[in-house]
């Protein structure tokens, strides 16, 4: 298994929603994406990796022969924004549902080798700000090897 940087698979998300139709990254960090008012663009998304919990500590110690790293789960999170107009709420929840399937698809289509699947864990909806915005959170686990004995690996 290659080691991977948290770098690459934020990447592989960004690189993926970004192929959607209409879709782009947003200029906002993850944490105030979808509370501060400059973050609120309609089809805009930040991508964060929050946590990586350790899952094998034994391979937290090099040991002779064995490959370079430890197993680890990391979380990838995203969120994204969709405009609730007033007179088309029903609607716009209708369409902002039909993008989720879309965006979970183009998630599902991330090619990152020599790693464990990247699968859904949680999928969080909430209206923000003053009800004319609705904020989609995705989070993703991800299985694999966490360099941290190589000194030459980035």
């Amino acid at each position: 298994m290659a080691v991977p940087t948290m770098a690459t698979l934020r990447s592989a998300l960004i690189t993926a929603l970004g192929t959607v139709t209409g879709w782009a990254e947003s200029r906002v960090h993850y944490d105030v994406f979808g509370f501060d008012s400059d973050g609120l663009l309609p089809r805009s998304f930040a991508v964060s990796i929050p946590s990586t919990v350790v899952t094998d500590r034994r391979r937290a110690v090099k040991v002779r022969g064995s490959q370079d790293g430890m197993m680890v789960t990391t979380t990838i999170r995203a969120r994204w924004v969709h405009r609730l107009r007033a007179d088309g709420q029903r609607a716009d929840y209708a369409a902002l549902l039909a993008d989720e399937v879309t965006v979970m698809q183009a998630a599902a289509s991330m090619v990152l080798s020599d790693i464990g699947p990247v699968s859904p864990v949680r999928i969080q909806r909430r209206v923000v700000g003053d009800g004319t915005w609705h904020l989609t959170e995705v989070e993703w686990g991800c299985v694999h090897l966490y360099g941290i004995h190589d000194p030459d690996i980035p």
